[in-house]
């Protein structure tokens, strides 16, 4: 309703193999997602601040909404490709901070577009080499967009890559991101992205 094109959505795998939508591996308790059966999960936390992977996809379908996967779980690959063989649906995206992970899931076989999560300090392109989409998690930067000048995106366009960035809630620095040729800008607050949204 905030305009989202994309819901960027972290995937924890479950003892029982569950895939749950949860950004930390590791929970308040300290326990480990993937040391816990979901019935387990189910009695620690609210259903809404641990849904299956799987009702996130089905209502992003029923709404015409991308996903926008980041896993955590290297395990969980795998399992996730089977889900999205089962719904066919087209409008996803799959990334991770693991590299071996998503080269992984290209041997398997799919047709999604991949991202690789770039941490500050790494070259982007060398990191990236592997996937279509650059995405740049440099948030704790100071003044990062300085670093999205003409080179970087003369630079992107030689290796044919599209750029996501990091989530971004500055209302002044997402007026110069918003004018840039990026694929899309994560952020908590959407219609910050999409201005044309808010009411």
């Amino acid at each position: 309703e905030l305009g989202a094109d994309f819901w960027e959505v972290d995937i924890q795998i479950t003892k029982d193999n569950y895939l749950v939508v949860f950004h930390d591996s590791i929970l308040s308790t300290g326990e480990n997602i993937i040391n816990l059966y979901l019935s387990e999960i189910r009695r620690k936390l609210p259903t809404d601040s641990a849904p299956l992977f799987e009702d996130v996809l089905k209502l992003a379908i029923k709404l015409n909404t991308g996903i926008y996967l980041d896993i955590k779980a290297k395990s969980a690959g795998e399992n996730i490709l089977k889900i999205l063989k089962k719904y066919n649906y087209s409008k996803i995206i799959i990334g991770s901070f693991n590299i071996q992970l998503i080269r992984d899931l290209k041997n398997i076989g799919h047709s999604y577009p991949s991202s690789i999560l770039v941490p500050p300090g790494f070259d982007p392109f060398e990191y990236s080499k592997s996937v279509e989409i650059i995405h740049l998690c440099w948030e704790k930067l100071n003044e990062p967009e300085k670093l999205l000048d003409n080179n970087f995106f003369n630079e992107c366009k030689k290796n044919n890559k599209q750029v996501v960035l990091w989530h971004e809630e500055n209302p002044r620095r997402m007026n110069k991101l918003r004018c840039l040729p990026l694929l899309g800008i994560c952020s908590n607050q959407p219609e910050l992205v999409n201005p044309i949204f808010v009411k």
